[in-house]
């Protein structure tokens, strides 16, 4: 199971953005009314998300998506096509919360029973949906030790905090660079386990500044011409200039520049 994308081929209707004062229910009917679907796999236009997509599909696996706005979604042949929409998880009332999360799809987790899941999803997500998978825990795989369906015998494989350092990779290129491992057998982790080794061996990172959002606007105003791309920008930002910054926080800025 992989998140699914901020990016969709076709916009919202206006009853399909999550509002901080949203009516569970009012997002139920519209999900249920609206007109212009596609499936999920034409839907959902972020890089992240094609390749992981395209990793799964062509190594065999079946594709499941964790989506704030739909709930579970199967992604393979043959699946229900989906509405375009504006959710996801977060403190600031963009989405559901958890708990509004398991009113409006709960019913939508029971297709993954009987399934061996391996859980590629971001913490947020992964914590609306683990209160649903207690009863199958035993057939999941996450990669989060704090993970409550550890706990209740889910595998936990490790992913080094510096992955990303040594894979040379960008934070929204993570679990596709974790997938490339891993597939096309889950159960063999060596590969992983080898990236996990030089992880440990690297010396200790730089400290990072903190920044307001305000200074950040400014880092990214200033950034070279010579860097075209958001995902050139977090790698500039972060590990030439040691600024801590979420990919969220840089987008945002990047938008505005």
């Amino acid at each position: 199971m992989i998140n699914c994308s901020n990016t969709k081929k076709l916009d919202p209707e206006d009853s399909l953005i999550w509002s901080p004062d949203q009516n569970v229910a009012d997002w139920e009917r519209s999900i249920a009314s609206a007109v212009e679907r596609l499936h999920p796999g034409e839907m959902y236009t972020g890089r992240a998300f094609n390749s992981q997509q395209k990793i799964i599909l062509d190594n065999g696996h079946e594709l499941w998506i964790m989506s704030a706005g739909l709930g579970v979604i199967f992604g393979g042949e043959g699946a229900t096509e989906i509405p375009s929409y504006e959710a996801t998880f977060s403190p600031t009332g963009e989405g559901p919360d958890s708990d509004e999360w398991g009113d409006l799809f709960s019913d939508t987790v029971q297709y993954l029973y009987g399934e061996r899941l391996l859980l590629l999803v971001s913490p947020n997500y992964l914590r609306a949906l683990e209160p649903h998978l207690f009863s199958i825990a035993e057939s999941v795989t996450v990669f989060d030790p704090s993970s409550k369906l550890v706990d209740l015998g889910a595998k936990y494989v490790e992913v080094h905090p510096r992955f990303k350092e040594v894979m040379g990779s960008a934070d929204v290129d993570h679990w596709t660079k974790v997938l490339e491992l891993l597939l096309p057998d889950i159960e063999d982790t060596k590969r992983l386990d080898e990236i996990n080794r030089r992880a440990q061996a690297l010396p200790p990172r730089p400290k990072r500044e903190t920044v307001t959002d305000e200074e950040l606007r400014e880092i990214v105003s200033n950034i070279p011409d010579s860097i075209k791309t958001l995902v050139d920008a977090v790698k500039h930002i972060r590990h030439e200039l040691n600024v801590s910054a979420e990919y969220g926080r840089i987008r945002k800025q990047w938008k505005r520049k």
